[in-house]
This record gives structure tokens, C-alpha cells and sequence, in this order.
């Protein structure tokens, strides 16, 4: 996954679904929940109780959004 890819998909307003390379699916309700590292390396995605998940790009194999459009 490319940084500009990530940078497109967290311009848009749709949900989507974060395909990793361990197979792990992960939902994200609005791209607002998804802030980019300072390095971007590294995205951290706000989860419910006030929890984060940090995840490194280099560990997205693709996503898909709720409108059906994919990135591999």
C-alpha cells in the first residue's frame, strides 16, 4: 500500500475495509477515524472507548470501500 493511496482514500467520506497481509479484515466507519503518522510509515485509527490501533502500511495489502472500489 502507497502512501498516496492512503492519502486518496482518506479524502473521501466513505467507509472502508482495511485488507491486511495476516488476512485480518479491518472496518473503518469514516475516514475521519484514520489520522497519517509524521513519518508515514504508520496510520493510527481511532477505535471505540478511546482506543487506538497503530498500523503500518507496509502491512495493508488492500482496501475496499462501501461503494465497492478496491486497491491492491
Amino acid at each position: 500500500m502507497t502512501l498516496e493511496s492512503i492519502k486518496d482514500l482518506l479524502h473521501g467520506s466513505l467507509p472502508f475495509t482495511l485488507r491486511m497481509v495476516s488476512g485480518r479484515a479491518i472496518e473503518v466507519p469514516h475516514p475521519d477515524f484514520v489520522a497519517l503518522s509524521r513519518s508515514g510509515a504508520s496510520i493510527i485509527l481511532s477505535k471505540e472507548q478511546d482506543r487506538i490501533e497503530v498500523i503500518r502500511l507496509n502491512q495493508i495489502e488492500s482496501f475496499e470501500t462501501a461503494g465497492g472500489a478496491s486497491n491492491a
